[in-house]
C-alpha cells in the first residue's frame, strides 16, 4: 500500500514538472514565435534566465517531496526498530521462562541412583524435587500464559501438558506413600518393637519394593511427557522468531 502511494506521488511530480516546463516553453514560443532560432549566445542566456525560475520551482517541489519521504522513512524505520525490539524482548522472556521451568522439571530425576529408591533418603529427595516441580509447573501454566497468547488454548490445554501435571501428582502420591513406609520401617527398628517373624520382615520389604517398582516404572513416563512439553514450547518460540 505504501509503495503504491509512493509510485502515485512520483508520477504526479513527473507530470506536474513536465507540465510546468511545457507551459513555460509554450508561453515563450507564443510570445517570440516570429523570431528565428538564434546563434547568439546572449539570447540563449536570456532564454536560460527565463526558464531557470521554472526549473527552480521543479527542484523545490522535488526537494520537498524527497525531504518528506526521508522523514517518513526514518519514522517507519523507528517503528520497525521498536517492533523488532519488542519481539526480541518478548521472545527472550519466553525463552527465559521455558528454560527456568525445563531446568526445574529436569531436576526431578537428578538423583544419585534412580534404581534404588528403597533408600529413605533418596525417596525424600525425589519427593522434594517433585513437590517443587509441581508447584513451579502450576505457576508457569497460570502466570506465564500471557507470553504464549496465540497458542495457550491449543497447547496448554494439549493432552501432554495435562498428562504431565497428572503424572507428577501420581508420582508424588506414590513417593509420599513410600516415605511413610520407610518412616514406619525405621521407627520399628529404632523403637523396642521387634518384628517377630520372618514373614513380617518379608511383608515390610515387599511393600517397600513394590512401591519402589511403581515409582521406577512411572519415572520414564514422566521424562517422556516432560520432553514432549518442553519441545513444544521451544518449537513455538523458534517459530515465532522466524515469523514475527
Amino acid at each position: 500500500m505504501e509503495k503504491k502511494k509512493n509510485n502515485v506521488a512520483i508520477h504526479v511530480i513527473i507530470w506536474v514538472s513536465s507540465g510546468i516546463l511545457i507551459l513555460a516553453i509554450l508561453a515563450y514560443v507564443l510570445n517570440f514565435n516570429d523570431q528565428e532560432i538564434s546563434d547568439d549566445a546572449a539570447k540563449w542566456g536570456a532564454f536560460g534566465d527565463y526558464i531557470n525560475p521554472f526549473l527552480a520551482l521543479i527542484n523545490i517541489i522535488t526537494f520537498l517531496y524527497l525531504s518528506y519521504q526521508l522523514s517518513h522513512l526514518d519514522e517507519n524505520q523507528a517503528k520497525e526498530d521498536r517492533k523488532t525490539q519488542k519481539i526480541i524482548a518478548l521472545n527472550q522472556m519466553r525463552m527465559d521462562a521455558v528454560n527456568d521451568i525445563a531446568k526445574i522439571l529436569d531436576h526431578v530425576t537428578c538423583l544419585p541412583n534412580k534404581t534404588k529408591l528403597i533408600d529413605g533418603e533418596l525417596a525424600l529427595i525425589l519427593y522434594n524435587n517433585l513437590n517443587n516441580a509441581l508447584d513451579s509447573y502450576k505457576f508457569f501454566i497460570h502466570n506465564k500464559e500471557h507470553l504464549f497468547e496465540r497458542f495457550s488454548k491449543s497447547i496448554f490445554n494439549n493432552q501432554d501438558f495435562l498428562d504431565l501435571e497428572g503424572i507428577m501428582k501420581e508420582l508424588l502420591s506414590h513417593v509420599k506413600k513410600m516415605n511413610e513406609l520407610n518412616k514406619d520401617y525405621i521407627y520399628q527398628i529404632q523403637s523396642n518393637h521387634i518384628i517377630q517373624t520372618e514373614d513380617e520382615i518379608n511383608e515390610m520389604d515387599k511393600k517397600i519394593y513394590d512401591q519402589s517398582s511403581i515409582i521406577n516404572n512411572k519415572l520414564p513416563d514422566y521424562v517422556k511427557c516432560k520432553i514432549r512439553c518442553t519441545s513444544a514450547l521451544y518449537k513455538y518460540i523458534y517459530d515465532q522468531m522466524s515469523t514475527e
